[in-house]
């Protein structure tokens, strides 16, 4: 599910040494040969990798809809499990028509960004958000920064670069527009450009119109300035050499059929962490017991809600394991007894409030898990890894539930990759090394801490697993 209706995202990535192999292991480079030639310019256009990963998805089969925006939960009609609901644009060229549409789901992913839309959602009254979010560090200071994209034209060559403050005073001092960090990439449409800026300079151009507000009070349409905002990049472009005399990449079009200069303002500093990355949802409800019935006699239904009987039982045979919860349900209720899924002992369960309910997990993903820090690429970097981890946790789980285990605690192992993932980094990764360590987390074996070194690749020529001869 996707609110956007197109590829309009114009922020141009640098991306660590393990997404670069993570991405040409998906075919990136077959779809644009030019990626990756150039080591000191490991820069992606985002728009570009969805675009990619778009049609991967496709491929494999994936259903892809567009113009929908998630706006909650609601019980399904068996009361058994949560659908998810949302606003769908029908019709791109009429987007005034919205419908409300219901998603079944067996799991839910929250890729919704830092403001965590899914995971901070109360599905039922006196249930509380799903998961919960704490600010990432003591210091919660405000930093602001822009960014725009100026439109590509015939000879706008320009080195790429990052500079520094605090490695280059001089040269930043001698600027009009007091900045701290400016980056510079060139994608295949567009200059782009990144720099953070005080409070105080935003006001003294005229961008902020009250210096004192903080956050995303500050960074609203109520407070900002677009034309001076504009006005600022342009001063920038120009103080900095970067190619902008075509003006700036008009963005879109949005639902509206409206192109935007690409230029926005936001706050980068206010970091927040989920407190998990794996939750099981509780029930919608739970459902009532059919009416009462002796043990000898009851059926699975009447004992335990939308069991089933198990194969090799008879109806109406009495014992005291022949039924279960299906596969994808397990047994709740407030009982210490409801739990697990299969081998129900019916005289034990009857009467107690057990029923068999859907066991759908929500993961949470990229910057809905952990804000981003852009100067150090840990958004879309770290979007990668988490994705990974997702997956692996819905795996276990649906092991767990049809394993019928108690000894895999599906929660503990998705923190500790949780942990990992806080120390992932721009560190050196060779194909072989990311192979090992795709093959590892497939496996369950990978340790604690983040490391993709291993004495599986000796070489940086090394071949990984996948390419073992055993997989030709």
């Amino acid at each position: 599910m996707e609110a956007r209706e197109g590829f309009t995202r114009m922020n141009v990535m640098h991306i660590w040494a393990f997404t670069k192999q993570d991405l040409i292991s998906l075919g990136l480079k077959n779809m644009w040969p030019q990626f990756g030639v150039h080591s000191d310019k490991e820069t992606v256009p985002i728009a570009l990798v969805q675009q990619a990963l778009t049609r991967i998805a496709l491929i494999l089969g994936v259903k892809i809809r567009i113009g929908c925006r998630y706006t909650g939960f609601k019980a399904a009609g068996d009361n058994a499990r949560w659908s998810a609901t949302a606003d769908c644009v029908p019709d791109a060229q009429n987007p005034a028509t919205i419908d409300q549409e219901t998603f079944e789901f067996d799991s839910i992913v929250d890729g919704t960004g830092k403001r965590g839309i899914v995971r901070t959602t109360e599905p039922a009254i006196g249930q509380g958000q799903l998961i919960t979010s704490r600010p990432a560090s003591s210091w919660q200071g405000s930093n602001y920064a822009f960014t725009c994209n100026f439109a590509r034209f015939k000879g706008d060559h320009r080195d790429q670069f990052t500079k520094s403050f605090q490695f280059a005073m001089a040269e930043f001092q001698a600027k009009k527009v007091k900045i701290g960090v400016i980056v510079y990439f060139r994608s295949l449409v567009a200059h782009y450009v990144i720099a953070t800026v005080g409070a105080d300079t935003l006001q003294e151009h005229g961008v902020a119109k009250d210096a004192t507000l903080s956050g995303d009070a500050f960074t609203s349409g109520a407070n900002i300035n677009k034309t001076a905002l504009m006005n600022v990049a342009t001063m920038v472009a120009e103080e900095w050499e970067i190619p902008h005399k075509d003006g700036f990449f008009e963005e879109g079009p949005d639902s509206k059929g409206n192109l935007r200069p690409s230029v926005a303002l936001f706050e980068f500093t206010k970091m927040q962490t989920a407190e998990a990355s794996f939750r099981l949802m509780e029930p919608p409800a739970m459902v009532q017991e059919l009416d009462s019935a002796d043990a000898d006699s009851a059926t699975c239904e009447q004992a335990v809600p939308n069991s089933v009987q198990r194969e090799g039982w008879f109806a109406g045979a009495s014992g005291n394991g022949k039924c279960k919860c299906n596969r994808g349900m397990q047994l709740f209720g407030e009982s210490d007894l409801c739990i697990g899924r299969k081998k129900f002992k019916v005289d034990e369960l009857l009467g107690k409030g057990c029923s068999c309910q859907a066991v759908q997990p929500l993961v949470v993903v990229g910057d809905s898990m952990l804000t981003p820090f852009w100067p150090a690429g840990t958004g879309i970097n770290r979007g990668f890894a988490t994705a990974l981890d997702a997956t692996v946790n819905m795996i276990n789980a649906f092991e767990a539930n049809v394993a019928d285990t108690r000894d895999m605690d599906v929660a503990k192992l998705a923190s500790d990759r949780f942990i990992r993932m806080k120390d992932s980094d721009s560190s050196a990764c060779s194909r072989c090394e990311h192979q090992s360590y795709i093959n590892d987390v497939y496996a369950g074996t990978i340790g604690k801490s983040w490391s993709l070194s291993t004495p599986k690749c000796p070489k940086v020529t090394s071949k990984g697993p996948f390419e073992a001869s055993r997989f030709r």
